[in-house]
């Protein structure tokens, strides 16, 4: 955990080399408490902060870009200076190549700024027990669902779209069509910094979520799509933390053989959504899957069943 006001010092000091490269200086003119502004003769680089989002935009002269629109958290107890530094070192390269020069490394005078945020930083907290939460629904899978829409932009309002289609947020629906399809393709092309930002989220949403969330990310985006595929089930080794790894592990195991094997045809297949039947069977499934967490056929249970409302 790292007090924001510091976090975002030591991402400016990482940037300041490839800033400098591209001719940029911090500027008073539009910076606010909002956003901060860096000018000069190359152009106009906006760094705005809304929340656990920082997105950047660039203007040459010639054209304006969204240059990135990802996830800064540093006020929460798994972010480190690290996370800092991995961020500067995406945005350095992303600004680079719009203004035509070459990234600077982050490191150097940036850990001394690094070095100074640790020092601000609050003491960690002892991890929460699962029962003691108070806020389940910051992991729940909407709240999932926004995290997916800030990683790829071009899914915005995809999830509200969806619970204003069927009068309540189906979960499976919308990670199956509309989120896995990517997941995949950034995994199959080993796009590292999208990777980055995936797998942050998912390994935080498999410790911190409820049996629902779980089921999401370590059976319908993680399990279905490595059975299935050779080349994500490789492409995903490395990134998955202690606690995911082995539950996927054995989720895939379970689904290439024996009755997982035939779950994932049917999941593959499913029936059209009845919301009231939905309604029911999320509820049945809850309350079914208490205390069962690591199970695959639990969570193999949780996942199909969702989709296939009519059985």
């Amino acid at each position: 955990m790292v007090e924001k006001k510091a976090a975002l010092a030591a991402l400016f000091k990482a940037l300041e080399g490839t800033l400098t490269a591209a001719g940029l200086a911090p500027s008073a003119e539009g910076t606010d408490d909002t956003q901060t502004v860096f000018a000069g003769d190359a152009g106009s680089l906006t760094v705005a902060v809304d929340g656990s989002v920082i997105t950047v935009k660039a203007d040459n002269g010639e054209a304006e870009k969204t240059l990135s629109q990802t996830l800064f958290e540093p006020e929460t107890d798994s972010w480190t200076n690290k996370d800092t530094l991995s961020t500067a070192a995406d945005l350095a390269e992303s600004i680079a190549e719009f203004f035509g020069v070459e990234a600077a490394s982050v490191t150097g005078e940036a850990k001394v700024a690094a070095k100074n945020a640790a020092a601000e930083a609050t003491p960690k907290k002892a991890k929460k027990n699962k029962k003691a939460k108070t806020n389940a629904q910051d992991y729940d899978a909407f709240a999932l669902a926004q995290r997916m829409e800030v990683i790829f932009p071009e899914l915005l309002g995809a999830a509200q779209e969806n619970e204003d289609t069927y009068g309540t947020f189906l979960p499976e629906e919308y990670f199956e069509t509309k989120v896995s399809p990517l997941v995949v393709e950034a995994i199959r092309k080993d796009d590292k910094p999208t990777l980055k930002k995936i797998f942050k989220t998912l390994n935080t949403y498999y410790e911190e979520g409820e049996k629902d969330t779980q089921s999401l990310v370590a059976v319908t985006l993680l399990g279905f799509n490595m059975a299935k595929d050779a080349k994500v089930e490789q492409g995903v080794a490395g990134w998955l933390d202690e606690n995911l790894e082995p539950a996927v592990a054995e989720i895939v195991a379970f689904l290439k053989k024996g009755a997982g094997k035939k779950a994932l045809a049917k999941y593959e297949n499913p029936k059209p959504y009845k919301e009231t039947q939905f309604q029911k069977l999320k509820a049945k499934l809850s309350e079914s899957l208490k205390g069962k967490i690591g199970d695959p056929s639990q969570m193999m249970l949780d996942a199909q069943s969702m989709q296939n409302m009519n059985r």
